[in-house]
């Protein structure tokens, strides 16, 4: 049965004690979820982050290549504050780690249409013990 998610981005920097909340956030359906939250990163490095990146992407962290030297950077942009983006080069990141939070959250039917395909929100829904007429009143 598919449960809604509200989920957050945090990020733990080399020399923090405390998780950093990013400020990106969201909502997902998923299967019943055995944690409440998903490592993605652990005690990375630059190029571990960059070999991430090539596969899937990190909201708040865009990649990005210096104007002469060609050479690649991390863009970092957290939603929270009004500052420009900081530039993370290969020496600015020696060990980070980037974590999901989930939380069980209860989703209007708005919500559920606003945010997902049709075809999740249809079996969110009939996994409730509610039909769906997808063309209009049956007759």
């Amino acid at each position: 049965m598919l449960h809604a998610y509200e989920w957050n981005l945090e990020i733990l920097w080399e020399d923090c004690d405390e998780w950093e909340d990013t400020g990106y956030s969201g909502l997902t359906l998923e299967e019943e979820k055995t944690s409440k939250q998903d490592i993605v990163l652990k005690n990375a490095n630059f190029d571990d982050v960059m070999r991430y990146m090539k596969r899937t992407s990190i909201p708040c962290f865009h990649v990005d290549y210096t104007l002469f030297k060609h050479e690649p950077f991390i863009r970092y942009h957290r939603r929270y504050y009004m500052q420009e983006d900081e530039k993370l080069f290969k020496n600015d990141i020696k060990n980070i780690s980037i974590r999901m939070i989930y939380q069980k959250k209860k989703i209007t039917l708005q919500e559920l249409f606003e945010e997902f395909p049709a075809e999740q929100a249809i079996q969110y829904i009939k996994e409730r013990g509610l039909s769906v007429c997808s063309y209009g009143v049956e007759k």
